[in-house]
C-alpha cells in the first residue's frame, strides 16, 4: 500500500526553496508565517517520495556542499522519504509539457520554478496542486485544519469553505471525489400512526442543504479536454433501491458544473463504513454529525458538530488524517472490489474505478506508469483504460521504488 505522496521536484525550485529558509524571526505576523510556511513545506517534503530532475551521483556531490540536501539523503537512507532521480523524462512544468494522465500522476504534487500564470494553468487543467517558490509563503491552509464547530457565530453554513478558494491552491483543486455517509441518501421519518410513516427530513432536502454547497466549494469549473473528474459515492443499507437518490446526485452536479466532464459511481454497500467524509486526491473533509445538519436555508444544526478540513500528507500537525485517509481507500476497495449488480447495488458509470483507491491501495511490487512525457498530442485516456502515446517501458521501475 503507498503511505506517501510522490512529489515531482525540479532541482532549481529545491535550491531556490532552501536558500530562502528563514535565518532570523522578526516580530510581525507576516515573518512567523513565512517561517511556519518554510517549516512546514521541508516537513512535506521530507516524508515523501521525492523524483528530482538531477542524476544520483549528481545529487551526492550536492549534498557535500549543502548541508539541508545532506539531510534529506540521510532521511532517504532511514526510509523516512524516498529519493528517485530522473533527467531525461523530468516533465518540465516550466516548459509547458503535458502530463500522461493516469493513477500516479493525478496523485502527485509538482514543485517548480513555473511563473505563477504556467502553476495555475495545471492546477486547474489537471486538479493538480503545483507550487513554485513564490507561492509557498502563502500557502499556510495547506498545513493546518481549516475546519469549523457548528453551529458558529461566523460559519453558519457550507458557505464558510468557499473562503477556501480564495487562497493558493484554492480548494476545488482536485480531480476525484470520494463521498461516504451512510446517511445521507435516506429519508428520515416517523411514525404517525396505523403503521403510517410520515416524511421529517427527505433526502432531497439533505441533498440540497448539505451535498450542493460542499460540491459548489469542491468541484472545478472544467478540466482538460478529454479528462474525466472521477466521482464515487457509498451510502445506504444493502439491496435498497437508490436510483432515484443517484439521479438527483447526478443532477445536481450537472445543474453545478455544466462544463464539467465526469463519471458517477453510487454504490450502496457501506457497511464497512462507520465515520462520515468527503475526500478529494487533496483535501479531507469529514463532520462528526455526518453531512445531512441543515434542513433548511438558515437553518442550525439540531445537535453541535466539528468539521474538518484537512490537506492529507501534506499537513504534519494533524496526525490522524493520513491514517485516516489512508483507512479509508482501504475500506473503500472492499466496496469497489465486490461484485455490485446494476440497479441493485450499483448506479453509474464508472463501476469499480477510482483513481485515487487504485492508486493508494496499488501492491508496493506491482510496477506502476508514472509521470513521464507524452510524445504526442492525441487525447489521453482515462483510469484503467489504456494509455495512449509513445512511452518508454524501461523508465517506469524508476518510479516503482516504494516505501
Amino acid at each position: 500500500m503507498i503511505k506517501r505522496k510522490t512529489v515531482f521536484c525540479e532541482l532549481e525550485f529545491l535550491h531556490e526553496f532552501l536558500g530562502k529558509r528563514p535565518t532570523m524571526l522578526e516580530p510581525n505576523d507576516n515573518s512567523i508565517q513565512q517561517m511556519e510556511c518554510w517549516m512546514s513545506l521541508y516537513k512535506f517534503i521530507c516524508k515523501s517520495d521525492l523524483v528530482i530532475n538531477i542524476t544520483e551521483d549528481s545529487f551526492k556531490t550536492l549534498c557535500d556542499e549543502n548541508s539541508w540536501m545532506s539531510m534529506l539523503w540521510k532521511k532517504s537512507t532511514q526510509g523516512e522519504c524516498g529519493l528517485d532521480f530522473e533527467t531525461d523524462n523530468f516533465i518540465s512544468i516550466k516548459k509547458g509539457e503535458r502530463l500522461i494522465i493516469n493513477e500516479s500522476s493525478l496523485n502527485s504534487v509538482y514543485l517548480t520554478n513555473a511563473d505563477d500564470t504556467i502553476c495555475k494553468k495545471y492546477s486547474k487543467e489537471y486538479g493538480i496542486i503545483v507550487l513554485n517558490s513564490s507561492s509557498i509563503m502563502d500557502c499556510l491552509h495547506l498545513y493546518k485544519d481549516n475546519g469549523t464547530s457548528f453551529p458558529d457565530v461566523v460559519a453558519r453554513n457550507w458557505s464558510f469553505l468557499y473562503a477556501l478558494n480564495g487562497c493558493t491552491p484554492p480548494l476545488n483543486t482536485c480531480n476525484a471525489l470520494v463521498i461516504v455517509d451512510n446517511y445521507l441518501f435516506e429519508s428520515n421519518y416517523k411514525d404517525v400512526g396505523s403503521s403510517k410513516k410520515e416524511v421529517t427530513f427527505s433526502f432531497q432536502d439533505k441533498l440540497e442543504y448539505n451535498l450542493k454547497p460542499i460540491l459548489n466549494s469542491l468541484l472545478p469549473d472544467e478540466l482538460m479536454d478529454g479528462m474525466f473528474f472521477e466521482i464515487v459515492i457509498a451510502s445506504g443499507k444493502k439491496d435498497v433501491d437508490y436510483e432515484q437518490q443517484y439521479n438527483y446526485a447526478l443532477s445536481i452536479i450537472r445543474s453545478l458544473r455544466p462544463k464539467l466532464k465526469f463519471n458517477l459511481a453510487f454504490y450502496n454497500d457501506a457497511s464497512v463504513f462507520h465515520d462520515r467524509c468527503i475526500v478529494s486526491n487533496n483535501v479531507w473533509i469529514s463532520c462528526g454529525h455526518g453531512f445531512d445538519i441543515f434542513k433548511k436555508e438558515g437553518s442550525s444544526p439540531s445537535k453541535s458538530t466539528t468539521v474538518n478540513v484537512v490537506f492529507p500528507f501534506i499537513q504534519s500537525g494533524v496526525l490522524w488524517v493520513d491514517g485516516s485517509f489512508l483507512n479509508l481507500m482501504r475500506d473503500l476497495k472492499k466496496v469497489v472490489s465486490r461484485y455490485n449488480e446494476e440497479g441493485k447495488s450499483f448506479w453509474g458509470n464508472n463501476k469499480g474505478v477510482c483513481r485515487m483507491m487504485s492508486h493508494y491501495t496499488e501492491d508496493k511490487q506491482k510496477t506502476s506508469v508514472s509521470c513521464i512525457k507524452s510524445e504526442t498530442s492525441e487525447p489521453i485516456a482515462i483510469g484503467r483504460a489504456k494509455i495512449l502515446g509513445k512511452i518508454d517501458l524501461s523508465q517506469f521501475e524508476k518510479y516503482n521504488r516504494r516505501r
